[in-house]
């Protein structure tokens, strides 16, 4: 996922990942993830779930 801005979406494909077997989810150019509202929106799989975010700065990882 790269640049989703609702915390709400995250959750909802967090979610969805989650039903589909998926075990890992990357996040890409968020600056800031607020947990809550994506554990709160992911009806709790995303405490199941390996996610991984982190930013891209002038092709620089930023974990």
């Amino acid at each position: 996922m790269d640049n989703i801005t609702d915390m709400g979406n995250i959750g909802n494909i967090v979610r969805t990942s989650y039903a589909l077997g998926i075990d890992l989810v990357i996040i890409t150019g968020i600056k800031e993830l607020k947990w809550p509202n994506i554990i709160r929106a992911s009806a709790g799989a995303a405490i199941d779930m390996r996610i991984i975010s982190f930013l891209i700065y002038w092709n620089c990882l930023i974990f």
